[in-house]
């Protein structure tokens, strides 16, 4: 018979897993030092193999953990909003909507649920992205080739492989949008003061920018 646990208990189990990588690790990492013997990447388990380990040790599971647990089943019930504003879920979420009402779920969800933290977090940004842009101003910032320097607030991160560079959106001090390619990782929600040159004028009042520095 497979083993069953409450479905707070997964979820609480997946929250501090999430927060033990920092991220959803799907595969494991193995640990690689250098001829002095110096650790150069930390050996980092998967989300799922955590989760299994916490619920055979649950002392490990913490308060706060429970706490995430309780927002994150509103968030898989919720997803029958998502059903009303674009008509179908994927399969991925049609299972999580099918158990976010049950109080037992079987271990063959472990896998799944390990996934939703990280799921909820990428909901979360892309709604506030959405709404920091539905209230931005409809006006552009700048002329074309113009050195501007300003405070935005990043709203969007996206990596890209094929460029080596990560596309970074945001909104300035003065509620402009501005995109722009940048080596670095940003961090969501994080202010940061930039200098750039304008470089195009973009649809929807959104202005490109180029050889953009941090200051």
């Amino acid at each position: 018979m497979n083993k069953t646990y409450p479905l707070l208990t997964i979820l609480a189990a997946a929250s501090r897993a999430a927060k033990i990588n920092g991220d959803y690790m799907k595969f494991p990492v193995v640990e690689i030092r250098d001829n002095d013997d110096k650790v150069l990447r930390q050996a980092r388990e998967t989300n799922r193999f955590i989760v299994a380990q916490l619920l055979e040790s649950q002392e490990n599971i913490l308060d706060e953990d429970y706490s995430d647990a309780q927002v994150l089943r509103t968030f898989i019930q919720g997803l029958s909003l998502k059903i009303l504003q674009k008509g179908s879920l994927t399969p991925f979420e049609h299972k999580l909507y099918q158990i976010a009402d049950l109080e037992e779920v079987s271990a063959d969800s472990v896998a799944m649920l390990a996934y939703t933290p990280y799921m909820y977090k990428q909901y979360e940004e892309k709604d506030y992205a959405e709404t920091k842009r539905l209230y931005a101003a409809n006006s552009y910032i700048g002329n074309i080739n113009e050195k501007i320097t300003t405070k935005i607030e990043v709203t969007k991160v996206v990596k890209s492989i094929q460029f080596g560079c990560f596309f970074i959106e945001g909104v300035t001090d003065a509620n402009n949008k501005v995109f722009f390619s940048h080596k670095n990782q940003l961090e969501m929600r994080k202010i940061y003061c930039i200098e750039g040159k304008v470089k195009a004028h973009k649809p929807d009042y959104l202005t490109q920018l180029n050889y953009v520095k941090l200051r």
